[in-house]
């Protein structure tokens, strides 16, 4: 099992500090992109963030059918995304609704979608590392016939591909 899978096994989202949770920058993503569409702007946010960065599974299924959207020249706007969110299994509500609540909500906080994108992608890599750390911290407390040596290689070897992500 190498680090990610254990890390992903020794600690979950709710193991995590608060901080590393930016929903409000999640939120506040979708809503611009809702609000004031930008095929540009979204070009240079999908090159520095997935959906993977999304720390709420609502907010990560919003941007990953935008990104479907836009792939299949479709409008992007509530009632699109929305009725499309609401065909996914994952989302257990009426994704009309859910965009439309958020889309008025009173989310404070940047209206610039790089701002918005890098403070998502940092919080992510925060998220990554603290796993591998963690998970580290755990192989080594419970080695199970590994050396230090192979934990930490192990462990600088999911540093560098969270690297990799960086550059």
């Amino acid at each position: 099992m190498d680090v990610a899978d254990h890390a992903k096994k020794s600690m979950n989202k709710k193991d995590l500090p608060g901080s590393f949770f930016p929903i409000g920058n999640e939120e506040q993503l979708i809503k611009i992109m809702l609000l004031e569409f930008s095929q540009e702007k979204f070009s240079d946010v999908v090159e520095i963030i997935t959906e993977d960065d999304f720390t709420n599974e609502k907010n990560a299924l919003a941007f990953k059918v935008i990104k479907q959207l836009v792939n299949e020249n479709e409008p992007i706007d509530y009632y699109t995304v929305g009725k499309r969110l609401s065909e996914n299994p994952k989302f257990n509500e009426n994704g009309v609704n859910y965009l439309a609540k958020l889309t008025t909500s009173e989310i404070l906080g940047s209206w610039d979608w790089i701002v918005n994108a890098r403070v998502i992608r940092s919080y992510s890599f925060r998220r990554q590392l603290s796993r591998a750390l963690e998970s580290a911290k755990a192989r080594n407390e419970d080695p199970q016939g590994e050396s230090v040596t192979e934990t930490f290689n192990s462990l600088l070897s999911e540093l560098d591909a969270i690297g990799e992500r960086i550059f």
